[in-house]
């Protein structure tokens, strides 16, 4: 991946049932199982679970490790998403929480990543700039993942699926 204007955070996120919405654009054809919030289902007593997708932040210099860091723009770099690294989003309450099935990597919908999160400045107008390249995904086994050439962080590798932090 290569990030070609300065960003705060590229999210890996893998939404699963109960958290994704169908989209009949592309046939899908899985039951709509997540909530939204309602006037019975407030964001104060209640939960959301639509896009609260299991998901990995790719931080900018300084905010995370060498496996989670972006690269200076227009610097290309190799980054490992491990199973065990997903996580509910940051901003999901106890309720929501409690929404969210367990993550489990067999019931992938889709993969999908996310470079906008609104901030105070881009709520009062600001633009927020974002701009990814990405170039030969792919899906890599254990053994692969602990090739120091893949980058993956070796304390995660073999750690159960969805057993990383909240972030």
């Amino acid at each position: 991946m290569k990030v070609n204007v300065n960003m705060q955070t590229v999210w890996v996120s893998m939404p699963t049932p109960g958290t994704d919405l169908p989209d009949p654009n592309y046939a899908d054809n899985f039951a709509n199982q997540c909530r939204y919030y309602t006037a019975t289902n407030t964001p104060m007593t209640g939960g959301e679970s639509c896009f609260a997708y299991y998901r990995k932040g790719v931080f900018s210099s300084g905010s995370g490790n060498a496996y989670n860091t972006l690269a200076n723009p227009g610097s290309w770099k190799r980054y490992c998403v491990l199973y065990s690294e997903m996580s509910p989003p940051n901003w999901a309450n106890a309720a929501t929480l409690s929404m969210l099935p367990r993550f489990d990597p067999t019931q992938l919908l889709k993969v999908s990543w996310d470079m906008y999160q609104p901030s105070e400045q881009t709520r009062a107008g600001v633009a927020a700039s974002f701009d990814v390249s990405l170039d030969n995904v792919s899906l890599i086994t254990t053994v692969q993942a602990k090739d120091p050439v893949n980058n993956c962080d070796p304390g995660r590798i073999g750690l159960p699926p969805g057993s990383g932090d909240a972030g």
